[in-house]
């Protein structure tokens, strides 16, 4: 085994090559950052906890112990498995996001006030959303947004239009 001795000169060339290699991945994500469209942010992670911001001690939970179709609903935040999701990074901007059991938030389109519950992943427009800077949380390629009525433990997690200004909740905060 030989010991490579780096000189100042070659110490200084591979700094610079990591700060270059940091800085291209840095503008890479701004890049996918403001390519995202629709007003909305790249994000993606696991295990994330979503608040209301009318009341952060609620969190959307699923009952899918309960349902073959959970709902989504808010919740004292407990930090149990079903109050925890993964948002995907999809190539329009759009994620989709799954929770603990392998099943993607969808918006049911019915005649009654839509309803934000969990299905079968199949990536399809009524599972993809854009999450903006401001905490909106809107559906791809529509003006509507998940909001909650009332900040109330039970209340079910809507899909309304963004613009109706008769809807209080429609802003929430991710915590990891």
């Amino acid at each position: 085994m030989t010991n490579q001795l780096r000189t100042p000169s070659q110490l200084r060339i591979r700094s610079l090559l990591a700060i270059g290699v940091v800085s291209l991945a840095l503008d890479g994500a701004t890049h996918a950052q403001n390519s995202a469209g629709e007003g909305g942010a790249m994000f993606h992670g696991t295990n994330f906890q979503m608040r209301t911001v009318l009341d952060e001690s609620l969190c959307v939970e699923h009952n899918a112990a309960l349902s073959s179709v959970p709902q989504l609903y808010l919740a004292r935040c407990t930090g149990l498995a079903n109050q925890r999701w993964s948002f995907t990074d999809g190539r329009d901007g759009a994620n989709v996001v799954i929770n603990n059991v392998g099943m993607c938030w969808t918006a049911a389109h019915g005649p009654r006030e839509e309803v934000l519950h969990a299905e079968t992943c199949d990536y399809h427009v009524e599972q993809r959303f854009i999450l903006t800077a401001a905490g909106l949380i809107k559906l791809k390629g529509s003006d509507d947004c998940l909001a909650v009525d009332f900040p109330v433990v039970g209340a079910p997690v809507l899909i309304v239009d963004c613009a109706n200004p008769a809807v209080r909740g429609l802003y929430w905060r991710l915590v990891a």
